[in-house]
């Protein structure tokens, strides 16, 4: 009797005569796109999965994750402390991110930059003998923020943030309610723009939790930053975990197939792939059970492969003995 679940997604059969008792499988699965020793490894990173495994999997993941916010944030603050002149924090700072994420991008120009300036400042330089302190003029105050609206409008976010950061230094109590809602309204767009359009989802999902310290973020905000942890922690797992990569990259595909990251590989091609890299794993465990005559549960590892990817005609015999085999099994309970 046919697998109706296997038909359905499967190429048929090669016609051939199964007597009385289905010839065993031993010589039907070759599989030339995957290496014996890939399967194996891929076998071994999926045998120890458990509960156990599992929690010690998505502690790593989760220590990841922030360890990558975490590189994000001190890259800024070390900008941010070299603008200043803290020289020294920004050096402390910028080591720190390439420690993490050696091939930080402008990481290496940046500490070139401050190992310049710490040599620099450390030779004497003459003293004015006065200094004259300006009155601040709260009339270019106005006009920054009369930019700042402007740039709001025009949603350029990185220029309205670099003026308010300037508003900020010049007078930190000028309208300073107006001046928190648009660092709102500047990290909540430029964040989601970031993970939306240049696929840049790390400094996406630093940008809106800046934001969210201004105020709580909308829903739109809040799934965008989901979406793009998700899509992190999926690509965690690309081949070391294929069940993994389906089910993150699987929520991201129903909220935003066309997400992709830096490489510009969407969430939707992720999840194909994963999927036939999972179906491959899942009928090599049921080829392994098989050998162990557990007829039923190699059974339904090669229903649940059918769902992710067509079964090879090559492997449809080897399906079909043991769901038949797993059919008297049942019978003659």
């Amino acid at each position: 009797m046919a697998n109706p679940n296997l038909d359905q997604t499967s190429p048929s059969a090669p016609d051939r005569a199964l007597g009385d008792d289905p010839a065993p499988p031993g010589r039907t699965l070759k599989r030339g796109i995957i290496g014996g020793i890939g399967i194996f490894l891929v076998i071994a990173g999926l045998g120890i999965a458990g509960g156990y495994q599992s929690g010690i999997r998505n502690r790593v993941v989760q220590a990841t994750l922030q360890t990558a916010i975490e590189v994000i944030n001190q890259f800024e603050r070390a900008k941010q402390d070299y603008a200043a002149g803290n020289f020294e924090a920004a050096r402390q700072r910028i080591e720190y991110v390439i420690q993490k994420n050696p091939g930080y991008p402008g990481a290496e120009d940046l500490l070139a930059q401050i190992l310049i300036a710490i040599q620099s400042t450390a030779t004497p330089t003459a003293v004015p003998t006065a200094t004259l302190t300006p009155t601040p003029d709260l009339r270019d105050v106005e006009e920054l923020f009369q930019q700042a609206l402007a740039l709001r409008n025009s949603q350029n976010w990185t220029s309205l943030l670099d003026t308010l950061d300037t508003i900020r230094k010049a007078d930190p109590s000028y309208r300073a309610v107006e001046v928190d809602g648009m660092y709102y309204t500047a990290y909540r767009g430029r964040g989601i723009y970031r993970i939306q359009i240049e696929g840049n989802l790390e400094g996406g999902i630093f940008d809106l939790n800046r934001a969210e310290i201004f105020g709580p973020l909308d829903v739109e905000a809040q799934n965008y930053r989901q979406w793009a942890e998700w899509y992190i922690t999926g690509a965690s797992f690309w081949e070391i975990d294929w069940s993994e990569v389906v089910t993150y990259f699987g929520y991201v595909v129903a909220g935003v197939p066309n997400l992709s990251d830096s490489t510009g590989f969407s969430a939707g091609s992720r999840l194909a792939t994963a999927q036939i890299e999972y179906s491959f794993v899942l009928i090599v465990q049921a080829d392994l059970l098989l050998g162990q005559k557990s007829w039923c549960e190699a059974n339904a590892l090669y229903i649940q492969a059918a769902q992710y990817a067509p079964i090879d005609p090559t492997v449809q015999p080897t399906a079909e003995y043991a769901y038949t085999k797993c059919e008297l099994d049942q019978e003659d309970d």
